[in-house]
């Protein structure tokens, strides 16, 4: 079995693919925060509320 992440979601969803970037963004909506996996290692953005949702704007 491959594990892409070890850390734990509460609520995981809202997969996002970034076609440029080659990376992937999810949500953990209840722990309020969009966490990615890169080349560089793994990153996350905290919230103050719950998001689950994103999109790319030119």
């Amino acid at each position: 079995m491959y594990q892409f992440d070890t850390r734990a979601c509460a609520l995981g969803e809202g997969l996002l693919w970034h076609p440029l970037s080659k990376q992937l963004y999810w949500f953990d909506i209840l722990g309020r925060k969009l966490l990615t996996r890169g080349p560089d290692g793994l990153r996350e953005w905290s919230f103050d509320e719950a998001v689950s949702a994103a999109g790319w704007v030119s």
